[in-house]
């Protein structure tokens, strides 16, 4: 593990290898229908940004700074958890997900919005909203993502 002084080094380090690197503060998060998670940042050197286009796409690093300027530990407990609908949003949009739907109960899924259709119906509610407040929905939706997880666990055990 490096230290967080470590932390500057390492990404000049890695300079070669980002496109991007600055400063930057997180204005908005939410997990929004049909665009999965959304995250909203404001970059405090808006000159980095040139040469971006839209639909462009990164891997992308977060690494906290406290009050110090110095990289802070990420520290899970802070984190919100998410809600059963945001957790259904985002397996939705998972292929992985979907491809698992398919084979493990032989219904054809190849999009978000079939697994969406997909999963009410095998909660039982009108929407993933539900899965938050009905406590029968919410139960079958923990035990579908069970059933993925195991299944996903046999999948990197036999590959």
């Amino acid at each position: 593990m490096i230290s967080p002084e470590q932390v500057p080094g390492h990404l000049t380090d890695l300079a070669p290898y980002l496109s991007l690197v600055c400063e930057a503060q997180v204005l908005d998060f939410s997990v929004r229908a049909g665009y999965g998670p959304w995250l909203k940042l404001r970059v405090e050197n808006p000159e980095s940004l040139v040469g971006l286009a839209t639909g462009q796409r990164f891997h992308v690093l977060l690494v906290a700074i406290g009050d110090d300027e110095m990289p802070a530990a990420a520290n899970p407990q802070d984190r919100k958890p998410y809600k059963l609908s945001q957790l259904a949003g985002m397996l939705c949009a998972d292929e992985q997900f979907r491809h698992w739907i398919t084979q493990s109960y032989g219904e054809p899924c190849h999009d978000k919005d079939q697994a969406a259709q997909w999963l009410r119906e095998a909660c039982g509610v009108e929407s993933r909203s539900f899965l938050d407040s009905v406590d029968s929905a919410g139960e079958t939706f923990r035990d579908i993502m069970r059933g993925f997880d195991e299944w996903k666990q046999q999948q990197e055990g036999g590959a």
